[in-house]
C-alpha cells in the first residue's frame, strides 16, 4: 500500500512538471478571402509544439464576421492534455488572427418580363435572377397591386419586385452611395371576353295559396364555361311587379342589407325572396350576371302568379229524402250537397256545383223509375276553372207509393279482417222482426225485396259462433295498457272494454282474468256498424250496434269484436305459433314438469285435465307457489286452469311446474299459451304423451317390483340417487330392483331410438 502511494505521488509530480514545461508557438496571422476555406490549415498554418505529439493540438475559433463572411477570426491553439476536446487555462495555448477579406464583383439582376394570361389561375410567380460575387448575400421580395377591373384587362396585377445585396446595401451608413438595391415593376394581365351563360331564361309560374297570393322565391343559375372560367359570379336582379315599367325591387352585389347578393360560386344558384306576397298577374324580372373579367350577360323574363288551386269540396256524403212518387218527381240540385265548400280566390257564392265536369250539369230528377239508392259525383268549380270532386250518395224513400222493393248488400267481418259466417241479420220495425238473413262463408249477406221505409233498422247477433280463447297474451296487453306501457290500436280499444261499459278500467282486467281461469262465463261477440277507426277510449261512447236503414251507404259493414281478444283485434295478432315441449314426471303425491329448453317468460296460461285432482292442490311454478287467485279448478271435469302474469325463468331439465295433489295417470295433452320475453306471442306447450308408465306409483304392493306397460321398451340401467348402478331384473314387463334400501331410483331406458328416464320410489 505504501509503495503504491509513493508511485502515485511521483506520477503526479511528473505530470505537473510536464504541463509546466509544455510549449506551443502559433502560426503567424493570416489574411484570406471570404470564400476561402478557413478550416484548411495548410492555408491558415499550424502551430509548433514542444513536449507533446502534434496529434494533441486542438483549436477553437471565435468569429467576428458579418453576414457576408467579412471580418476576422480569433483562433486559439492549445495542447489538449486531458483529451476532453475543450481548452483549460492550465493547458498550454497561443492565439492566431485570421482576417476574411471581401471579394468585390459587379452584380447583374434580371427581372421577369410583363405577361398576359387568359385566366387568373394561369398566373404564376416568375422570380428575378442575378449574377453576383461568391460572398454576396442577395434576396428578393415582391408586393402585388391587384386591379379587379382595368381599362386594358379584366384583371391586372402590378408586381413590385425589390432585390437587395445585403453586403453593399447600408442605407444607415452616411457614406452609402445607393448601391446594393434594384427595383422593378412587372405587369400581369388577364384578358378574357366570354360572358357567363344562363341555365335557362324561361318564365316561371307560381300558384296562389289560401290568401289568393303567392310567396315569390326567384331562382337562377349561370355557368362561366370559358377556357378559363371565373370562380365567382356577381349578380344583379330587377323586379317589375305588374309589368308597369317601375322597378319595385333591386338586388345585387351593389346593394346593401336584405337586397345584397354576395358573389356566388360558378354554376351555383342564386335566389331572391320578395318581401311581399304577390297577387294574380304577370310580372317582369331582369337577371344580369358578371364574371370576374367584367363580362356581362342579361336575361329578361317574367313570372306569373296563377290560381291553380282547386276548391276544397265539403260535401254531405249521405243525404236522405222522401217523396210521393205518384204525385210529383223529386228535383235534386247539385248545390244541395254543399256543406261549406271553399276556394282561396273565389267567393263561396261564386262557386259552381255540378254532377259532372260540365258546370251546367246541375240537376237530377228522381221519380218512381229511379228512386232508391243514388250515387253522385259532385264537382265544385271556381272562377278560374279549377275543379275538384267528391263522391256522395242519396237514399230516396217513396214511402210505399211506388210499390218497389230493393236488395241491400252487407258484410260481417271480425276485427282481424276475416269473415264471420253464420251471423244473423234481422230487419226490425218497432222492435218486431220484418225480415231475416245470415252471413255466408265470406261474411256477406243480402236483404232482398225490402221496401224503403224510414223507420226500418238492423239488429245483428250470432247464436252459436266460434269464439276466440282469451289467454295470457290478452291479459298482459290489457295490463300494460292500463299502466301506460302499451298503446292500443283501432279495434283493440273495443276489445279492451271487456265488461262493455264503454270504458277501459281495472274491472275489465279482473273480468278477463276470471274468464281465462273459467270463473266467469265467456262473453258474446259485439257488432258495430260502419266503424272504420277508433283513436282512443273517447270513441267508445259513439259506438252503436243499431243501424237505421236510411243510414245505408251502399253496403252495410259490420265489424265483430270479441271482448278481451286484444291480440286478435289489431296488428299484434299472430297466426303462427312456436312450440315448446314440456315433459311430465311422477313425484310423490303429484306430478313434475320439465322443459327441454330454457325459456324466459312474461307470463303463463295453462289448462290441464286430470283423472283426479285435489280441491286444494299445491302448485309451484319456477319455485313460486301460486295463490288461489292464480288458478281455478273445474271440479266437474277435473280441469285445472293456471294463469300467472309474472316473469318466469325456466331452466332446461330443471323443475318448471310442480303440482302436488294430482293423478298423473289421467293427464291429457293440452294447448297452453306462454308470453315469452321479447316475443309476447302464443307458444304451443306440448305435454309429451307417455305411452310408457311405471306402476304402481308412488308405492308398491310387492317390495322392489314395478310393472312397465310397454313391450317395445328397452331397459338399459337402474341407478340410485347417487348415480351408482343397482342390480335389477327385467322380464315380461316386470322390473325388480334388488336392493334393501329405500329411496329414489332412476331408470334409463329407450324406445324407438329415443332415450327415456323414469324416477321411481322404493319405500
Amino acid at each position: 500500500m505504501t509503495q503504491r502511494i509513493v508511485y502515485l505521488a511521483i506520477s503526479i509530480l511528473f505530470l505537473g512538471l510536464s504541463v509546466a514545461n509544455a510549449s506551443i508557438v502559433c502560426p503567424g496571422d493570416k489574411t484570406i478571402y471570404c470564400h476561402d476555406d478557413r478550416y484548411y490549415t495548410q492555408l491558415t498554418g499550424t502551430p509548433i509544439v514542444f513536449g507533446y505529439p502534434q496529434q494533441m493540438v486542438r483549436y477553437v475559433d471565435t468569429d467576428y464576421l458579418n453576414n457576408c463572411n467579412v471580418g476576422y477570426i480569433q483562433r486559439r491553439w492549445y495542447v489538449d492534455v486531458n483529451q476532453d476536446g475543450a481548452w483549460q487555462s492550465w493547458e498550454g495555448s497561443c492565439t492566431q488572427i485570421i482576417y476574411m477579406q471581401a471579394v468585390t464583383q459587379p452584380v447583374t439582376v434580371t427581372f421577369p418580363a410583363d405577361k398576359s394570361y387568359n385566366c387568373k389561375e394561369q398566373i404564376k410567380l416568375d422570380k428575378p435572377v442575378w449574377v453576383s460575387g461568391p460572398c454576396d448575400v442577395i434576396g428578393f421580395s415582391y408586393k402585388d397591386d391587384v386591379f379587379e377591373i382595368a381599362p386594358d384587362a379584366c384583371y391586372k396585377i402590378i408586381r413590385n419586385f425589390t432585390v437587395i445585396n445585403w453586403c453593399t446595401y447600408h442605407p444607415q451608413n452616411p457614406d452609402w452611395n445607393g448601391q446594393g438595391i434594384w427595383t422593378h415593376k412587372q405587369v400581369l394581365k388577364v384578358v378574357e371576353t366570354e360572358a357567363p351563360v344562363f341555365n335557362q331564361c324561361d318564365p316561371v309560374v307560381f300558384n296562389t295559396d289560401t290568401d289568393c297570393k303567392a310567396a315569390i322565391v326567384l331562382t337562377k343559375s349561370a355557368l362561366d364555361d370559358s377556357n378559363c372560367p371565373s370562380q365567382l359570379l356577381s349578380w344583379l336582379v330587377e323586379v317589375d311587379l305588374w309589368a308597369n315599367g317601375t322597378i319595385d325591387y333591386k338586388y345585387g352585389f351593389t346593394e346593401s342589407g336584405q337586397y345584397f347578393i354576395a358573389p356566388q360560386s360558378n354554376g351555383a344558384s342564386v335566389s331572391v325572396t320578395l318581401p311581399e306576397r304577390v297577387g294574380i298577374g304577370k310580372h317582369k324580372i331582369k337577371w344580369a350576371v358578371r364574371d370576374q373579367c367584367g363580362n356581362f350577360r342579361t336575361c329578361n323574363s317574367y313570372f306569373e302568379v296563377v290560381d291553380k288551386k282547386p276548391p276544397t269540396p265539403y260535401i254531405y256524403a249521405f243525404l236522405t229524402s222522401a217523396f210521393r212518387g205518384d204525385q210529383m218527381s223529386l228535383e235534386v240540385p247539385a248545390r244541395l250537397f254543399d256543406r261549406g265548400s271553399v276556394d282561396n280566390c273565389t267567393p263561396k257564392s261564386k262557386l259552381r256545383f255540378s254532377f259532372s265536369n260540365d258546370v251546367n250539369d246541375t240537376l237530377r230528377v228522381i221519380g218512381c223509375n229511379n228512386f232508391g239508392f243514388q250515387y253522385f259525383t259532385i264537382y265544385v268549380t271556381d272562377q278560374a276553372g279549377n275543379s275538384d270532386f267528391a263522391e256522395a250518395f242519396m237514399l230516396v224513400f217513396d214511402n210505399g207509393s211506388c210499390n218497389f222493393g230493393f236488395t241491400f248488400p252487407g258484410r260481417v267481418i271480425k276485427a282481424d279482417g276475416k269473415p264471420l259466417p253464420g251471423t244473423i241479420i234481422e230487419l226490425m220495425k218497432n222492435g218486431v222482426p220484418v225480415s231475416e238473413t245470415q252471413s255466408d262463408d265470406d261474411g256477406s249477406f243480402y236483404l232482398e225485396e225490402i221496401s224503403l221505409m224510414n223507420d226500418y233498422y238492423l239488429k245483428v247477433h250470432h247464436e252459436n259462433p266460434e269464439t276466440p280463447v282469451l289467454n295470457i297474451i290478452d291479459f298482459l296487453a290489457l295490463r300494460d295498457y292500463l299502466f301506460g306501457a302499451l298503446t292500443l290500436e283501432n279495434y283493440q280499444f273495443i276489445a279492451a272494454d271487456v265488461n262493455g261499459d264503454r270504458r277501459i278500467r281495472a274491472n275489465d282486467l279482473m273480468l278477463m282474468r276470471d274468464i281465462i281461469l273459467g270463473k266467469a262465463s265467456k262473453p258474446d261477440w259485439k257488432f258495430y256498424a260502419d266503424v272504420d277507426t277508433i283513436t282512443g277510449e273517447k270513441d267508445l261512447q259513439n259506438l252503436s250496434s243499431k243501424t237505421m236503414l236510411n243510414g245505408f251507404d251502399g253496403n252495410f259493414d259490420f265489424t265483430a269484436v270479441y271482448p278481451g281478444n286484444i291480440k286478435g283485434s289489431g296488428p299484434a295478432a299472430v297466426s303462427k305459433e312456436d312450440k315448446l315441449d314440456i315433459i311430465p314426471e311422477p313425484v310423490e303425491n303429484g306430478i313434475l314438469f320439465r322443459v327441454e329448453e330454457s325459456a324466459e317468460l312474461e307470463g303463463l296460461q295453462m289448462q290441464l285435465t286430470f283423472r283426479q285432482i285435489s280441491d286444494n292442490p299445491e302448485i309451484i311454478v319456477a319455485g313460486k307457489t301460486l295463490t288461489p287467485g292464480q288458478y281455478h279448478i273445474d271440479k266437474e271435469n277435473s280441469i285445472l286452469n293456471i294463469m300467472l302474469a309474472d316473469p318466469i325463468h325456466w331452466t332446461q331439465d330443471k323443475p318448471a311446474i310442480i303440482i302436488n295433489g294430482a293423478d298423473i295417470s289421467g293427464i291429457k295433452p293440452s294447448r297452453t299459451n306462454l308470453a315469452v320475453s321479447g316475443l309476447r306471442k302464443p307458444i304451443q306447450l306440448r305435454i309429451a304423451e307417455a305411452s310408457v308408465s311405471v306402476n304402481p306409483q308412488p308405492v308398491m304392493t310387492e317390495r322392489g317390483v314395478f310393472y312397465m306397460n310397454d313391450p317395445d321398451l328397452r331397459l338399459h340401467a337402474v341407478y340410485n340417487i347417487m348415480g351408482v348402478p343397482v342390480n335389477h331384473s327385467f322380464k315380461g314387463g316386470y322390473l325388480q330392483i334388488h336392493t334393501p334400501l329405500s329411496g329414489l331410483y332412476i331408470i334409463k331406458a329407450a324406445k324407438a331410438g329415443k332415450d327415456l328416464t323414469f324416477r321411481i320410489i322404493v319405500p
